[in-house]
């Protein structure tokens, strides 16, 4: 049993560490985002149907 809970120490250790890389990942492209405020998201037209 203790290589058994051994291993899945270190899959839990492995997720967490995906995890913190996609977050990281994540960031990039959103710092491309324009800075609106409360209440300057400006009007856009609205998308033709069809």
């Amino acid at each position: 049993m203790e290589i058994n809970a051994a291993v899945r120490l270190r899959a839990l250790k492995l997720s967490c560490l995906t995890m913190a890389v996609l977050s990281r990942l994540v960031i990039v492209p959103s710092r491309r985002l324009p800075g609106y405020g409360p209440g300057e998201v400006p009007n856009l037209p609205a998308a033709p149907d069809g």
